[in-house]
């Protein structure tokens, strides 16, 4: 299998009325992370000194990067404002039948805006994930 670079990449963020936004022309880039709280189960005086763990509550957030102009800031700094918890869609591939499909419900955390060595304005925006993160396909 070829190695996916993300050309063609899909990335919607619903807006504070609950509409998706397309921002996929406008992305940088997005780093989707998950991860599994680790909890410790180690007996203290027992008679093997390592640690032991469980494997606890899942969580998440993305670092999402996107051109920064009027759309992109006007939506940004509305669901910051409003602390709006919304669906992120990633369709790693594109959103074609069958293709993967990523969703999630998330809501903004941070967001700045920075400029590049090349003069590239972008949103560097981290969003929390509250709830499971769905993998499926496309219809």
């Amino acid at each position: 299998m070829g190695a996916s670079i993300g050309k063609g990449a899909l990335i919607k963020l619903d807006d504070t009325t609950g509409t998706p936004v397309d921002l996929s022309s406008h992305l940088v880039d997005i780093k989707p992370t998950r991860q599994a709280d680790s909890l410790e189960t180690t007996v203290v005086g027992g008679v093997d000194p390592s640690k032991t763990h469980i494997p606890g509550l899942l969580d998440g957030e993305s670092a999402l990067s996107v051109l920064a102009n009027a759309t992109t800031r006007a939506l940004i700094n509305a669901l910051f404002s409003a602390r709006y918890t919304g669906t992120l869609e990633i369709g790693p591939d594109g959103s074609t039948s069958g293709l993967t499909k990523e969703t999630v419900e998330c809501f903004i955390t941070k967001f700045d805006e920075g400029l590049t060595a090349g003069g590239l304005k972008k949103l560097d925006i981290t969003l929390k994930y509250t709830g499971g993160y769905t993998v499926g396909a496309y219809a």
